[in-house]
Protein backbone atom coordinates (compact mmCIF):
# COMPACT_ATOMS: atom_id res chain seq x y z
CA UNK A 1 0.00 0.00 0.00
CA UNK A 2 1.90 3.61 -0.73
CA UNK A 3 2.17 6.16 1.35
CA UNK A 4 2.38 10.01 1.22
CA UNK A 5 5.37 11.57 2.07
CA UNK A 6 3.63 14.50 3.31
CA UNK A 7 1.83 13.11 5.43
CA UNK A 8 4.68 11.88 7.50
CA UNK A 9 5.95 15.16 7.68
CA UNK A 10 3.14 16.61 9.01
CA UNK A 11 2.63 13.62 11.58
CA UNK A 12 6.66 14.82 12.53
CA UNK A 13 6.09 18.42 12.65
CA UNK A 14 2.73 18.15 14.65
CA UNK A 15 5.25 16.94 17.43
CA UNK A 16 7.02 20.85 17.82
CA UNK A 17 3.69 22.80 18.27
CA UNK A 18 2.69 19.29 21.10
CA UNK A 19 6.18 20.08 22.81
CA UNK A 20 5.47 23.95 22.97
CA UNK A 21 1.99 23.79 24.56
CA UNK A 22 2.73 20.96 27.35
CA UNK A 23 5.90 23.53 28.67
CA UNK A 24 3.75 26.28 30.02
CA UNK A 25 -0.08 27.22 30.66
CA UNK A 26 -1.87 29.20 28.33
CA UNK A 27 -0.74 28.03 25.35
CA UNK A 28 -3.68 25.88 24.11
CA UNK A 29 -4.27 27.22 20.31
CA UNK A 30 -0.71 25.14 19.99
CA UNK A 31 -2.04 21.93 21.02
CA UNK A 32 -4.98 22.62 18.70
CA UNK A 33 -2.61 23.28 15.95
CA UNK A 34 -0.61 19.91 16.86
CA UNK A 35 -3.84 17.83 17.02
CA UNK A 36 -5.00 19.52 13.88
CA UNK A 37 -1.73 18.45 11.88
CA UNK A 38 -1.55 14.89 13.73
CA UNK A 39 -5.03 14.70 12.41
CA UNK A 40 -4.54 14.82 8.96
CA UNK A 41 -1.56 14.04 8.45
CA UNK A 42 -3.02 10.59 10.04
CA UNK A 43 -6.26 10.76 7.73
CA UNK A 44 -4.03 11.21 4.21
CA UNK A 45 -1.02 8.68 5.45
CA UNK A 46 -2.09 5.96 3.02
CA UNK A 47 -3.65 7.13 -0.69
CA UNK A 48 -5.35 5.61 -2.93
CA UNK A 49 -5.21 7.67 -5.54
CA UNK A 50 -3.05 10.59 -5.14
CA UNK A 51 -4.38 12.96 -2.51
CA UNK A 52 -7.54 11.10 -2.23
CA UNK A 53 -7.41 9.32 1.41
CA UNK A 54 -7.47 5.28 1.78
CA UNK A 55 -10.15 5.98 4.84
CA UNK A 56 -13.65 6.79 4.57
CA UNK A 57 -13.69 10.31 5.14
CA UNK A 58 -16.89 10.63 7.45
CA UNK A 59 -15.16 7.64 9.48
CA UNK A 60 -11.83 9.23 9.77
CA UNK A 61 -13.70 12.45 10.84
CA UNK A 62 -15.33 11.24 13.65
CA UNK A 63 -12.56 8.74 14.71
CA UNK A 64 -10.66 12.11 14.87
CA UNK A 65 -12.43 14.34 16.33
CA UNK A 66 -13.07 11.64 19.33
CA UNK A 67 -9.42 12.02 19.13
CA UNK A 68 -9.22 15.27 19.59
CA UNK A 69 -11.52 15.68 22.28
CA UNK A 70 -9.58 12.93 24.13
CA UNK A 71 -5.88 14.30 23.44
CA UNK A 72 -7.31 18.07 24.40
CA UNK A 73 -9.04 16.98 27.70
CA UNK A 74 -6.15 14.96 28.58
CA UNK A 75 -3.17 17.04 27.69
CA UNK A 76 -4.68 20.46 29.79
CA UNK A 77 -5.37 18.35 32.50
CA UNK A 78 -2.25 16.89 32.81
CA UNK A 79 -0.78 20.44 32.33
CA UNK A 80 -2.50 21.42 35.04
CA UNK A 81 -2.11 18.88 37.34
CA UNK A 82 1.49 19.51 36.91
CA UNK A 83 1.49 22.84 37.94
CA UNK A 84 -0.83 23.00 40.93
CA UNK A 85 1.07 23.31 44.37
CA UNK A 86 1.23 21.16 47.04
CA UNK A 87 -1.73 21.12 49.23
CA UNK A 88 0.09 19.40 52.13
CA UNK A 89 2.99 20.81 53.01
CA UNK A 90 4.67 18.61 55.68
CA UNK A 91 7.21 20.83 56.90
CA UNK A 92 3.76 23.08 58.58
CA UNK A 93 3.65 19.86 61.01
CA UNK A 94 6.55 21.06 63.18
CA UNK A 95 5.35 22.89 66.28
CA UNK A 96 2.01 21.70 65.99
CA UNK A 97 0.03 20.36 68.95
CA UNK A 98 -1.64 17.05 69.16
CA UNK A 99 -2.60 13.97 71.44
CA UNK A 100 -0.81 10.39 71.59
CA UNK A 101 -2.86 7.66 70.30
CA UNK A 102 -0.40 5.04 71.50
CA UNK A 103 2.11 4.87 74.24
CA UNK A 104 5.25 6.84 72.27
CA UNK A 105 8.49 6.18 72.87
CA UNK A 106 11.12 4.10 70.25
CA UNK A 107 7.39 4.00 68.65
CA UNK A 108 4.20 5.13 68.69
CA UNK A 109 1.49 6.96 67.10
CA UNK A 110 -0.09 10.31 67.74
CA UNK A 111 -2.91 12.81 66.05
CA UNK A 112 -1.86 15.73 64.76
CA UNK A 113 -3.37 17.74 62.12
CA UNK A 114 -6.21 15.23 61.17
CA UNK A 115 -4.19 12.05 60.67
CA UNK A 116 -2.52 9.53 62.73
CA UNK A 117 1.18 9.75 62.44
CA UNK A 118 4.10 7.30 63.29
CA UNK A 119 5.59 9.23 66.21
CA UNK A 120 8.59 8.28 68.04
CA UNK A 121 10.17 10.21 70.95
CA UNK A 122 13.35 10.33 73.49
CA UNK A 123 11.40 10.10 76.48
CA UNK A 124 7.97 7.70 77.46
CA UNK A 125 4.44 9.64 76.63
CA UNK A 126 1.46 7.86 77.70
CA UNK A 127 -1.40 7.71 75.69
CA UNK A 128 -3.41 10.41 75.74
CA UNK A 129 -1.36 13.21 76.30
CA UNK A 130 -0.96 16.00 74.54
CA UNK A 131 2.14 16.31 71.93
CA UNK A 132 4.07 18.73 69.90
CA UNK A 133 5.90 17.51 66.67
CA UNK A 134 9.40 18.97 66.98
CA UNK A 135 10.74 17.79 63.87
CA UNK A 136 10.01 15.07 61.22
CA UNK A 137 12.21 12.11 60.41
CA UNK A 138 10.44 10.85 56.87
CA UNK A 139 7.11 10.24 57.96
CA UNK A 140 7.29 9.92 61.57
CA UNK A 141 6.92 13.29 63.59
CA UNK A 142 9.52 13.68 66.39
CA UNK A 143 7.19 14.67 69.18
CA UNK A 144 7.53 15.53 73.20
CA UNK A 145 5.24 15.90 75.44
CA UNK A 146 3.47 19.47 75.95
CA UNK A 147 3.35 20.71 79.28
Amino acid sequence: MSFNWWAIVLLVVSIVPFTYSIQKPKREPYLGISILLLVSGSVFLFAVDGWKPAVNPLVALIASGLMTAFLWIAVRKTVQAAGVPLTHDLGLLIGLTGEARSNIHAEGSAYVAGEVWSAKSDVLIPAGSTIRVLRREGFTLVVEKEL
